[in-house]
């Protein structure tokens, strides 16, 4: 198995048991919770990760393409005076927003907002800048390691909240207690490394390190609005309890698929960038070549054949209150969430190599614009089905938009034939798994048997087209 395969291999692991983590958490809390309760835990979670988003996220990108230029430790302190800088700036900030907020709204969801989700702002926050920093130097085990030890840590802890009447703000405070306590057990070094840096600090290369990293504080701004707006226009046309059950079903969807596809891109891109770096263009294409065949030959597979067994996935997940809209949603998001993926963990990454990143912006600012619009129009007609129709417009611009400008910064390969036959043996296998579902009854049964036959099917029919898996 190739470097990049055992490192997305790794992560896939890393980011997998946090996963099934997540979907039991997903199991118990439409379990717990009445469809109105997950609909304000759903906009309080999207309020954070929106304001981690334009916040922090410029931070957690200028590490990850500065961090191989510094092959030691000790060179490194300058970088880290600019993560010590930029987190401390990003607080102050959203502490004044905070406050204007307040005073604006002093609701019982903005207090939500003051109180527990700036304390989970905060700790999401400088776990993923930590997280970024294992990640550029490859320490993929201690990476899944604190990923998944964070993600049991929240989950026992929501439901000893939730089932002792803590509701929404028992969710919010066992996730922050959850970051704080996996940073405190094994990324103390790195909390070390850089609170005490401040005196390390250049102006000049703060200034290079934000220039690079603000376009995509616009970029993953834009996104999040066509990502997550529709949750907004729900609550506001609908009301909280429309909200949660879409929010579920959008969750059961997008992080399934979203785990696989981000382990990937995780164990693979810092390797194209290094290549890069250290060996030149000819050696990041055929890293990227590598990337993209791996991205392929897993994620396809896994959307399509969740596709097909949905129902089945619904029934066995989600609370009997959130089955139905689940159903009826979770197939349209999964196609979705294929697009924003190919967007992002592939097309989207001649703008970070060619640094040129702030040519990104255009496509996600032309879908967040649809989105809205549409949303803005839709939903109160349609209701949720509104809000996946426009989910998948906007996805589709996004994707259409990437490609077209991707070709003019840095022309990026594209293996067209292998993605064919890797697309005709995922189409054949989950075909197969539609059908072949009729003949079965329960759906336990027919995930415990069409699953590991669905999977063996489709390696062989990678063997017929020459494809080895493993490679």
């Amino acid at each position: 198995m190739s470097k990049q395969g055992k490192h997305s291999l790794i992560y896939l692991v890393g980011r997998g048991i946090p996963g099934i983590i997540n979907f039991a958490a997903l199991s118990v809390y439409t379990r717990l919770l009445s469809p109105e309760d997950y609909g304000q835990y759903a906009i309080v979670i999207s309020t954070v990760a929106l304001c981690n988003t334009l916040l922090f996220q410029w931070i957690r990108m200028g590490l990850l393409r500065y961090l191989p230029k510094f092959d030691t430790e000790l060179k490194r302190a300058p970088l880290y005076a600019n993560i010590a800088v930029g987190y401390a700036t990003a607080i102050f900030v959203s502490l004044l927003m905070t406050g204007l907020l307040y005073i604006i709204n002093p609701g019982e969801m903005v207090v939500k907002l003051a109180v527990f989700g700036m304390v989970l702002l905060w700790t999401e926050a400088f776990f993923e800048i930590a997280l970024e920093l294992l990640r550029s130097n490859l320490q993929v085990i201690r990476y899944s390691l604190s990923f998944t030890l964070k993600s049991s840590f929240a989950l026992g802890m929501g439901i000893l909240m939730v089932y002792n009447g803590f509701g929404v703000r028992g969710l919010l405070i066992s996730l922050a207690a959850s970051t704080i306590l996996t940073t405190i057990l094994s990324m103390k070094s790195i909390l070390l490394a850089i609170s005490i840096s401040f005196r390390h600090f250049k102006l000049s290369f703060f200034r290079e390190f934000l220039i690079y990293g603000i376009p995509f504080t616009v970029t993953f701004g834009m996104t999040f609005i066509f990502n997550s707006s529709d949750r907004y226009f729900i609550n506001y046309f609908l009301g909280d309890r429309e909200t949660g059950l879409y929010a579920v079903a959008y969750d059961l969807a997008r992080q399934s698929l979203w785990v696989v596809m981000s382990a990937i891109n995780l164990g693979s891109f810092p390797l194209a960038i290094r290549a890069l770096e250290s060996s030149g263009v000819v050696a990041a294409n055929i890293q990227l070549i590598k990337n993209l065949q791996l991205l392929l030959k897993i994620s396809l597979p896994i959307s399509l054949g969740f596709i097909a067994l949905s129902s089945e996935v619904v029934d066995l997940f989600i609370g009997e209150k959130f089955v139905a809209e689940a159903k009826q949603i979770v197939p349209y998001i999964i196609g979705g969430t294929v697009m924003v993926g190919a967007k992002n963990f592939y097309f989207d990454q001649s703008f970070q190599l060619g640094k040129r990143t702030y040519l990104q912006i255009y496509p996600v600012i032309a879908a967040a614009v649809v989105n809205v619009g549409l949303n803005m129009f839709i939903i109160s007609w349609l209701g949720v089905i509104g809000a996946v129709i426009s989910t998948l417009i906007s996805f589709s611009i996004a994707l259409t938009m990437s490609i077209v400008i991707s070709r003019r910064v840095y022309p990026l390969p594209f293996p067209f034939i292998y993605f064919l036959k890797v697309l005709l043996a995922s189409s054949i296998m989950g075909l197969g798994l539609f059908y072949g579902k009729e003949i079965m009854e329960g759906y336990v049964l027919r995930l415990v048997v069409l699953v590991p036959l669905g999977a063996l099917v489709y390696l062989l029919l990678l063997r017929v087209f020459k494809i080895d898996f493993f490679k």
